[in-house]
């Protein structure tokens, strides 16, 4: 049975389990108990929380735990737009759901939000975006890495144009590219990350941030523990899985290059994340054929609503009907040889099913 669906969520490895276990064994404190069995889980959380920041090169202070990366990009940008006191947002159609719910609520509440243009391979016009930045400007968020392209931003261009704007704060989610992409926190003032999405344990979420940021309830010492070994590990195996999940993708290139209504929306920078759309077919009806057969891939974001166009799709190409065809397959170096392969003969099936 392929499972395709890597952006969603992968497989926890086996080191980051046994770490999670060890310190729920070894520390039965809550890190904010005053006694010394709280001492020794406090301690044990700070050194976590410092490895985590070497990985990003920045601050032990600088890193939060959060539940999740949904509560990450929360939390960054109301604060952000709390301590700014200004109401203008610079976004895009690439954000994750979880961004785009918090800023329709500001949008909601008085805040100014315009969209920077996205050229055809995903990438952030920067013209556009100096041309949108104004003194009053509060916010600009972007992806590193976007869940349904998988195109890759330039962060560090980006982040020079805003050293004109010291008002301005930079939030960037980067949930989809720890182990895919070099992440560290320099040039932003914030930044979220995913444990689940590069092999760690799903409850957990990471939030870099520059400024002090409101956040209550107990420390997750297990899990930050868990984290801090998936991302070691992700970074330290980074340039070899890549290089296996941009094989894989080439592959598939190449396979769905043969079918005449297949159109790759995904950029050629982009190595974990494959979209396309079957033109013609609505990306509901192909995906549940698919699932039907036992193949596992997603419509956009599993956090998105389905049956409603893919905007970043619908960014780079201005069709409707490619964008509501439109789904992802995404895969890691875990993915084997032998799902692509059945996914070849099952795509098959289904495209002469729907097509002819």
């Amino acid at each position: 049975m392929p499972y395709l669906d890597h952006a969603s969520a992968t497989f926890t490895k086996l080191e980051v389990l046994d770490e999670f276990c060890r310190v729920e064994r070894e520390f039965i404190a809550n890190v904010q108990a005053n006694h010394v069995f709280g001492e020794r889980a406090r301690a044990e959380f700070e050194k976590n929380k410092a490895k985590i920041a070497d990985l990003a090169e920045c601050k032990a202070e600088n890193v939060i735990f959060t539940s999740s990366a949904t509560e990450s990009n929360v939390l960054a940008i109301k604060s952000a737009i709390k301590r700014r006191r200004k109401g203008h947002i610079i976004t895009s159609f690439l954000e994750h759901p979880s961004i785009t719910a918090a800023l329709a609520e500001l949008q909601e509440a008085g805040c100014e939000i315009d969209f920077v243009e996205i050229d055809k391979a995903g990438k952030i016009d920067l013209e556009h975006l100096e041309e949108l930045l104004h003194e009053n400007t509060a916010l600009i968020t972007v992806p590193l890495v976007d869940s349904e392209l998988g195109a890759v931003q330039h962060i560090v261009q980006i982040a020079d144009i805003l050293k004109k704007y010291p008002n301005c704060h930079f939030h960037v989610d980067a949930a989809q590219a720890v182990g895919k992409v070099p992440v560290n926190f320099i040039g932003m003032d914030t930044l979220s990350a995913s444990p689940h999405k590069f092999n760690g344990i799903c409850g957990i979420g990471i939030l870099f941030s520059r400024y002090e940021i409101e956040h209550r309830g107990t420390q997750p010492l297990a899990l930050a523990a868990s984290a801090a070994v998936a991302w070691q590990l992700a970074e330290g195996a980074r340039v070899e899985n890549v290089q296996i999940a941009q094989n894989l993708n080439e592959d598939l290139r190449k396979f769905l290059a043969k079918y005449p209504k297949v159109k790759i929306n995904s950029p050629l920078d982009s190595t974990h994340i494959l979209n396309i759309s079957v033109l013609g077919i609505k990306s509901a009806d192909f995906v549940k054929s698919l699932n039907e057969l036992g193949v596992c891939v997603s419509i956009k974001s599993t956090c998105d609503t389905t049956n409603t166009p893919s905007r970043p799709v619908f960014a780079i190409t201005a069709d409707k009907k490619r964008a509501l065809s439109s789904w992802r397959i995404s895969f890691s170096h875990a993915t084997k040889i032998d799902e692509i392969e059945e996914f070849m003969e099952l795509f098959d099936i289904c495209y002469k099913k729907w097509i002819g």
